[in-house]
């Protein structure tokens, strides 16, 4: 209460008192809304509060609670102005220097959080006033807690430095490069660290058993400085590998289990396998020098050995066996020896060539070929040879047991109109059908009367002549299985006429 004669002096002495006195609200951030530092402000203002009003009031404070009432949201600070800003000071150094609050700094790559360490040491950042807490969930961050002027400082300097720095993916084919980073590159690797001050660590993840890879992840405070390492890094690793390349060919006599002993060699040894390179049916290998020429001395003493043995038994088996393929002209061919092998070991996934060196791709199922340029198809044939008999190519395979056999002949195959041609050249007669007789004590018989011929008659050959004849029903069967004999032609003179020669 003022008092005065003077309404004047009255009025001067009020707008020197208004004019002195202040309302301030202040808002609680965080933790210090909550007890316990809620109740420890309460008691610093109060303190303060008192201390300033001990000869007469000169300030006063109200706090403002939050939805819950053990929280508080605001202060409210009224009095005069120099006392206000005091407690004022009072409430935000207690906010700033010892309420501990917490901000998060999101990281560019997840990759560092795992580093992070080591990325504080290359940026010269050391830190003991807050805590620095790397975290993959819910994304790749750093949790910067502590005292706020603290935390807001670090958060800041963080953000700045982690902004600028430079990245770059170093990816090597094969898993070995990052066996060889691990031992005998190690030594070279943290060199290279030091002397472009990078850091220089594997990606998680980045071993892959299907894409036969391993990946490096490098960081700096320069691009210059991260180029610098990635080319020294790839001239490290490409001074210690090689590479061999193995075309279709080479491997042409390799086993499935041959082949699977080299992947587990190559994956031992971490290397990196092309399979169809350089060319199709051909092999890359390529890894350490160590390495590479382990799989290739493997590959350079299973071949010839499988080769020579492959050949040993396609020797042994062209005999036995005959595959043939349907040519052009309705002939059956028989097969190159190697064809022959594979196709007895079923082993044509990579195809198979005739005589004539036509490629061709293999359907063991329907027992056809398909030619690789024109694309045309033909069949095929397996004939299965006696012990001491070795079976005509247009023949078909007849049992251990069997010596003779008859087969129809197909009306559209070419082995019918050659028949068919030759008979109506001396008989104009309807074909009702034409059956092919197997038999292989005739057939023996006629081949040593032909070579006997032959050897005597060397140079107009035997002289052979197709011979047309009707007769009986009862004698065919007699033919069939004994042979010809001319007395045989009287059956059937009046009827067919005189034999035809």
């Amino acid at each position: 209460m003022l008092l005065s004669l003077c309404p004047r002096d009255l009025d001067e002495a009020l707008q020197v008192v208004v004019g002195d006195l202040c309302v301030r609200v202040e808002k609680l951030h965080g933790a210090a809304a909550l007890p316990p530092d809620v109740d420890k402000i309460k008691e610093l203002l109060i303190k303060a509060k008192t201390d300033a009003n001990r000869d007469e009031v000169r300030v006063d404070v109200i706090f403002i609670p939050g939805q819950n009432t053990a929280t508080v949201t605001k202060v409210r600070l009224v009095g005069y102005t120099e006392h206000v800003n005091k407690l004022t000071a009072v409430l935000l150094d207690y906010q700033l220097n010892q309420v501990l609050t917490e901000q998060v700094v999101n990281l560019p790559h997840p990759e560092l959080v795992t580093y992070f360490d080591k990325i504080l040491e290359m940026i010269g950042m050391k830190q003991t006033k807050v805590t620095l807490k790397p975290l993959l969930y819910p994304h790749s961050c750093v949790a910067v807690s502590g005292p706020r002027c603290h935390v807001v400082e670090v958060h800041q300097r963080l953000m700045s430095v982690l902004g600028s720095l430079t990245f770059d993916h170093l990816v090597f084919n094969g898993p070995g490069a990052q066996r060889f980073f691990e031992v005998d590159g190690k030594e070279r690797k943290e060199q290279i660290e030091s002397s472009c001050k990078v850091l220089i660590r594997e990606r998680h993840g980045s071993r892959s058993h299907t894409l036969q890879q391993s990946a490096f992840f490098l960081v700096g405070l320069l691009r210059k400085n991260v180029d610098d390492a990635t080319t020294q890094m790839k001239n490290l690793y490409q001074n210690n590998s090689s590479t061999k390349t193995f075309t279709k060919e080479d491997l042409a006599d390799l086993t499935q289990d041959d082949m699977k002993e080299v992947k587990l060699l190559a994956e031992i040894e971490g290397l990196y396998l092309q399979e169809g390179q350089p060319s199709p049916g051909g092999l890359m290998v390529s890894g350490l020098k160590v390495g590479v020429n382990q799989v290739a001395l493997k590959l350079q003493t299973t071949i010839p050995l499988r080769r020579l043995l492959r050949i040993k038994e396609e020797d042994g088996l062209y005999p036995r066996v005959s595959w043939c393929i349907l040519g052009l002209n309705g002939c059956w061919e028989r097969l190159p020896k190697t064809a022959n092998y594979r196709l007895e070991k079923c082993d044509a996934t990579k195809g198979i060539v005739d005589t004539q060196g036509v490629a061709w791709s293999v359907n063991l199922q329907r027992m056809e070929a398909t030619e690789h340029i024109v694309g045309g198809t033909a069949k095929l044939k397996r004939l299965e040879n006696l012990q001491d008999f070795t079976l005509p190519l247009y023949w078909d395979s007849m049992g251990e047991n069997e010596y003779f056999q008859e087969f129809l002949l197909e009306p559209s195959s070419a082995e019918y109109h050659t028949v068919q041609k030759a008979f109506n050249k001396t008989a104009q007669k309807m074909v009702v059908k034409i059956v092919r007789l197997q038999n292989t004590h005739l057939r023996r018989v006629y081949e040593m009367q032909k070579k006997n011929i032959s050897e005597k008659n060397q140079q107009d050959g035997a002289g052979e002549k197709l011979l047309y004849h009707g007769t009986s029903q009862e004698t065919c069967t007699a033919i069939k299985t004994k042979g010809f004999n001319r007395s045989f032609s009287g059956k059937m003179h009046l009827v067919m006429g005189p034999t035809l020669l």
